[in-house]
């Protein structure tokens, strides 16, 4: 199995993060793509359109600084690389990103949630890791 396009998804926390350092070393041992992913999560509270609008382009634009703020770190400059934004449930938009542009593997951390706390939020990574099509390689 050849892996050409590995999906990094992030968050913006230090421990999503972690899975920047294998999936650089795969991407340049394999001459494969890295897109960095930044799911924008819509509030679950009914706010005027407009207004709810201008919050979700607002965390669009917040995520797209951040991807770039990624992009520009010396060590991606031996990888093709790029970033996409998606608005939507992190899991199920990560899912659907990864089935609709043909990647090949996803590469996440394990933010380490057990107990109540996981049952509650549930795990991005755990329902990631159950729905995807592709390999999916989980950093603990």
């Amino acid at each position: 199995m050849s892996f050409n396009k590995i999906l990094i998804p992030l968050d913006g926390s230090e421990l999503a993060e972690m899975a920047l350092a294998p999936a650089l070393a795969l991407a340049e041992a394999l001459s494969a793509e890295i897109v960095l992913l930044r799911v924008v999560v819509p509030l679950s509270i009914k706010l005027d359109p407009t207004l709810y609008q201008r919050v979700i382009d607002r965390g669009q634009k917040e995520a797209n600084a951040y991807l770039n703020s990624i992009q520009m770190r010396s060590h991606f400059s031996a990888v093709n690389l790029k970033s996409e934004t998606v608005v939507g449930n992190a899991a199920e938009s990560i899912i659907n990103y990864a089935e609709e542009n043909e990647i090949d593997l996803i590469v996440m951390s394990s933010h380490g949630r057990s107990g109540v706390e996981r049952w509650v939020f549930g795990s991005v990574t755990e329902k990631t890791l159950r729905g995807a099509h592709c390999a999916t390689l989980v950093i603990r």
